[in-house]
C-alpha cells in the first residue's frame, strides 16, 4: 500500500493487504469508506467514472 514515515495511518489502512492499481485506485476513491471499511480518510468519495478515469490519467502522468 505504501507508507509515509510519522503518517497516522488508520489501522484499516496499516492493515489492507492489497496493492495499488489502477482499479484498486478506482474502486477507493469512488468511495474509501465503503471501499476500506475504517478509512478515516476526510475524502468522501468522487462518484462520478469519467471523473474518476481522468483523475486516474494524471497521476500516470505525473509519475513518469
Amino acid at each position: 500500500m505504501g507508507s509515509v514515515e510519522g503518517y497516522p495511518y488508520s489501522a484499516a489502512m496499516k492493515s489492507a493487504s492489497w496493492q495499488w492499481t489502477e482499479e484498486t485506485l478506482d474502486a477507493f476513491i469512488a468511495s474509501p469508506k465503503a471501499y476500506l471499511p475504517g478509512s478515516q480518510t476526510p475524502f468522501s468519495g468522487l462518484p462520478d467514472a469519467e471523473d474518476r478515469a481522468d483523475l486516474i490519467a494524471d497521476l500516470k502522468r505525473a509519475t513518469r
